[in-house]
């Protein structure tokens, strides 16, 4: 059973800083606009991730889409104290678009899967 996710984002690079400290570099606030296509984006993701109660760990799998294709796909082991957050990332890649579209995180435990992040990538207005 999937617990809570909060801070779900997208950006460009997640940077590890001293201190427990996590850097998002290039967040990505609304749609993202890009000035042709075919397009490459640097993307990253980045969620904390509140386990249910009374579980001790959780096998997560994410997966990556563009348009209704899965792209990229990432198993990890969630072994979190009870009433800790996980922070998650999920690192820098390249996302290519040949036409607008969307890009999906989703995420799925023991059969359950559940959309965390959908975002537009289009020409500008």
């Amino acid at each position: 059973m999937l617990g809570t996710f909060r801070n779900v984002s997208i950006c460009e690079d997640v940077r590890e800083e001293v201190g427990n400290k996590k850097s998002l570099m290039g967040v990505f606030s609304g749609d993202l606009v890009v000035p042709v296509f075919p397009a490459r984006i640097k993307v990253a993701f980045y969620a904390e991730y509140i386990p249910t109660p009374g579980v001790e760990s959780h096998e997560l799998t994410f997966s990556i889409g563009v348009g209704s294709e899965e792209v990229a796909a990432a198993g990890i082991r969630v072994a979190t104290p009870q009433g800790e957050v996980a922070t998650l990332i999920l690192p820098q890649g390249i996302a290519q678009f040949e036409a607008p579209g969307d890009i999906v995180l989703k995420v799925s435990c023991e059969g359950e899967t559940r959309e965390l992040l959908r975002k537009s990538v289009r020409l500008p207005d």
